[in-house]
């Protein structure tokens, strides 16, 4: 019998009742029945041996088919919410390999079981309270209050751990999923497994605190490592000074990280300019000696470059000037006698350096600053207008002192770092940006790191120093991304960073752009995908377009009859037809996006690899201990499922008293 016969897809469908029990109870009876016979000598031996040996082979065979559905339709009822120990976690964690959850591979028998299911309505399916008794599944499956469709779990009869060779992660993975999805349970199970593993982890939260940041301190304390170090934006004592502007390259690397705080939508042009007059005094400072940072940066753009260019001429004039510089200066000076007594000393220095200092002693910083002396000031001041709104919002109150941090203020105490600085001490960096107090604030200092990060991975490339894993975790990305964020997904892996980022819709990455197309870019960089509960439909046609298609059966069956008795003999004729087809459909059709129950995803990844899982909501196994221990003795025992949810409320309500102590 074929494998694609009408008997076998009957049997493999488990949306129907169990009739096999019905068969199996009937193979019973038949065996009681000879049994009986036999005792009252109504057949002899060896005939009742036979006829009994058959009914109990048929029984058996029967119950098995018939349980198998049962236990089949059992596993729709899919799974609760499940929660780990970090413990735990570090006992499943591998050091090459990312354990993305529970689950099982999906194949298209999975989808072709999904088709099939979606011609049924829930009843059709569901067991009895006794039937999941019986199957062992009753305290494991989903309520009837939890969001999702239980039964997208439950087209596998039972799921393992899965696991993913971490190279495959080089090309970046994406997460996105609706508000409340489980979008952070999916992050912080890969931020505690980085910690575990011993890899510099930094992790951009624009919301900042509560379960990520308890996820990483608990993890970090559990396996020795040193405390995360924690960067907030507001003036959190407890938090770390982070000078984005610490080290670079070159002139050019410190605009660009300023820059790169403009929404990527901006205008070109305006962007180039402001580009410009950024670099301009960045290579002065550099050449002064002086170091940048966003504060002078501010200063110098808004005062001119005047007092800068005269600091380098004097540097100059000290080394290269003869004694007679101002006579011989003085002589390409137009004016009269009485304006060239009171002559600007700047004017006279520009005209000995451009006049009588060798060019071949001139140099790129007073060349560039030459330029913006001689511009208009008013059109200077146009191009530079930009600049004003980026300037605001990274020397906006608090955030001055933490991302410019004055070095020689002896009342600030707070440590100052450099991401240099926490990937050769392979640390824990969380940054904490508290987008909803102030979400463009949040958003200008996450564009500067990633801009810094940007030009740390360019140069660790460059100098060829491997050996250290570098994990970037950047959720909320739609209201970070920027170009250094999309150069990191390009070549990041060259400098041994390991980048996911997570977001809500493709919509909210199209308003950040400007546009379709560049959104798609930005996923396009991205190998891999998390796809949780979402119901925009752009997303959704990204998630379909991902996920593939397979080839789903059809299968048509009719019925006709007609009676005929014109010609006085009376005649009936019927008709039965079975039609059998295949049509290429998504894999995973896009309306179940948005039925996925809370912390449950679709994943595709290592090249076209696609699983369906669900992930665990992590909790501290010591915490949970202490909390049980607590316990009244004289109270009804609870469940393990409650007492878990209990000491995970337990432990948000400290989290958050903690932090209104802070």
């Amino acid at each position: 019998m074929r494998a694609d016969s009408t008997y076998f897809r009957r049997f493999k469908q488990p949306y129907r009742n169990a009739w096999e029990l019905c068969s199996a109870i009937g193979w019973m009876l038949c065996a009681v029945y000879f049994f009986g016979l036999f005792q009252l000598k109504i057949i002899d031996r060896n005939l009742a041996v036979i006829v009994f040996g058959l009914c109990g082979a048929m029984f058996f065979w029967r119950l098995y088919e018939g349980w198998s559905i049962l236990v089949a339709r059992s596993y729709l009822h899919g799974y609760g919410t499940a929660f780990m120990s970090i413990q735990t976690l570090i006992k499943k964690t591998n050091p090459d390999h990312l354990w993305l959850g529970l689950g099982f591979e999906w194949t298209p028998d999975h989808s072709q079981k999904l088709y099939d299911l979606s011609k049924y309505s829930a009843k059709h399916w569901r067991l009895n309270k006794l039937a999941l008794w019986l199957t062992g599944r009753s305290k494991s499956v989903m309520s009837d209050d939890d969001q999702g469709l239980a039964a997208l779990h439950g087209l596998n009869c039972g799921e393992t751990d899965i696991y993913r060779p971490l190279k495959n992660f080089e090309g970046g993975l994406c997460i996105v999923g609706t508000t409340q999805a489980g979008k952070g349970v999916f992050l912080g199970t890969a931020i505690a497994q980085a910690i575990i593993r011993g890899d510099v982890v930094i992790t951009i939260d624009p919301k900042g605190g509560g379960r990520m940041e308890n996820v990483i301190r608990k993890t970090c304390a559990i396996v020795g490592r040193d405390e995360p170090l924690i960067f907030t934006t507001d003036n959190d004592p407890g938090s770390v000074r982070l000078d984005p502007l610490y080290t670079y390259g070159s002139s050019g690397e410190i605009a660009t990280r300023i820059i790169s705080v403009m929404p990527p939508s901006s205008d070109g042009t305006f962007r180039a300019f402001a580009w410009a007059a950024v670099d301009t005094v960045a290579q002065a400072l550099i050449e002064l000696n002086i170091s940048p940072s966003v504060r002078t940066i501010e200063t110098h753009i808004n005062n001119g470059i005047n007092e800068l260019l005269g600091l380098m001429l004097d540097k100059l004039i000290e080394n290269k000037a003869c004694p007679e510089w101002r006579q011989k200066a003085l002589a390409f000076i137009k004016g009269s006698k009485k304006e060239l007594e009171n002559v600007d000393p700047l004017k006279l220095k520009i005209s000995w350096y451009e006049n009588f200092l060798d060019k071949t002693h001139h140099i790129r910083p007073i060349e560039s600053a030459l330029k913006v002396y001689h511009h208009s000031a008013e059109h200077y001041a146009k191009i530079t207008a930009s600049l004003i709104p980026v300037f605001a919002l990274l020397n906006n109150g608090d955030m001055q002192k933490i991302i410019s941090p004055d070095r020689n203020d002896p009342k600030d105490l707070r440590p100052i770092i450099s991401l240099p600085d926490v990937i050769e001490q392979k640390q824990v960096l969380y940054i904490a940006l508290g987008s909803m107090q102030n979400a463009d604030v949040a958003t200008a200092a996450a564009s500067m790191m990633l801009a810094d990060l940007a030009s740390v991975a360019g140069h660790r490339y460059k100098l060829k120093k491997g050996g250290v894993r570098i994990c970037l975790f950047v959720d909320e990305v739609s209201n970070v991304v920027n170009a250094p964020l999309i150069e990191i997904l390009n070549k990041g892996a060259e400098g041994g960073i390991y980048t996911t980022v997570a977001m809500q819709t493709m919509a909210d990455l199209e308003e950040r752009l400007g546009s379709v197309a560049a959104a798609r870019k930005v996923i396009g960089n991205l190998n891999n995908m998390v796809a949780l509960r979402t119901k925009d439909g752009l997303t959704r046609d990204v998630f379909t377009e991902t996920m593939g298609k397979t080839y789903i059966k059809h299968v048509d069956t009719s019925l006709s009859t007609h009676a005929d008795n014109y010609s006085g003999i009376p005649s009936y004729n019927a008709g039965a037809s079975h039609k059998s087809s295949s049509k290429r459909e998504d894999i995973i059709p896009g309306e179940y996006y948005s039925m996925l129950p809370n912390c449950q995803f679709f994943a595709n990844v290592s090249g076209g690899k696609l699983y369906k899982l669900r992930s665990p909501i992590l909790i501290d196994e010591n915490d949970y201990k202490e909390t049980a221990s607590e316990k009244d003795s004289a109270k009804p025992a609870k469940t393990a499922d409650e007492e878990i949810r209990e000491a995970l409320e337990l432990l948000e309500q400290d989290a958050e008293e903690k932090k209104e102590q802070a």
